[in-house]
This record gives C-alpha cells, structure tokens and sequence, in this order.
C-alpha cells in the first residue's frame, strides 16, 4: 500500500521492473569507457547497436528526468530528454546522429553510462 500511496515512487519501482534484464547480469567484457573515449570514437565514425537485452524507458519528472535499464536509474537533465527519446524508440544510432547528439556534455554523460552498462554495442 505504501507505493500505492506514492505515485512517482509506484513509477520508479515499475520502470526498474520492466527494465530489469531478463537474461542475468553477465558482461561481455570488462572495458569501461569514458565519456572522452565515446567523443573521440564519435568523431571516428562508429555506430552504436542497441544490446537485443536492453530496455529502456524514462520518466519525465517535473525537473530532471529518470532513465531506467536493466533495473537501474539514471537522472539526467530535462535538457537530454529528445537524446534520451531518440535511445529509446531506435535500436541503432548512426554515426551522423551520433556525431550531433554527443556535442551536448549531458547526452555524452548519459550515453557513456548506457555504454558502459552494454546497453548499446559499438559497432
């Protein structure tokens, strides 16, 4: 009754479910990128492919906004919110896109985590 009683915190809890990874929390490798390494790439002309395990979704909230994947939270700006709906209706992001979308430091920040959580395949 307590998330009943709590609409956003009833949302973060459904969001964190449906975005749960439902294939165990195996990684494919253990690099970890940073955001200067994504910029860089960007520029080299890679393409990024969704993970066939990832999900995605967000909440707006009145002041930020809530990704969620794999049963995580990510906050992140209102500013990023076209990015983010961008992530979460393709399955890959080309490198033209790519190139104008990690010009912004918060798209950057929040692409590099998805990165990073293999959420999106360098390709």
């Amino acid at each position: 009754h307590q998330l009943l009683d709590q609409p956003s915190k009833m949302e973060s809890w459904f969001a964190e479910l449906v975005t749960q990874n439902k294939y165990g929390d195996e990684r494919t490798d253990d690099v970890v990128y940073t955001k200067e390494q994504i910029a860089l790439l960007a520029i080299q002309g890679i393409h990024l492919q969704r993970s066939p395990k990832a999900r995605l979704a967000f909440i707006r909230r009145q002041t930020y906004l809530d990704l969620f994947t794999n049963g995580k939270q990510i906050k992140s700006r209102l500013a990023t919110q076209n990015f983010i709906e961008h992530l979460c209706l393709e399955q890959t992001l080309n490198n033209h896109d790519l190139k104008e979308f990690t010009k912004n430091k918060e798209n950057l920040i929040v692409l590099t985590e998805l990165i990073n959580l293999q959420c999106f395949n360098i390709i």
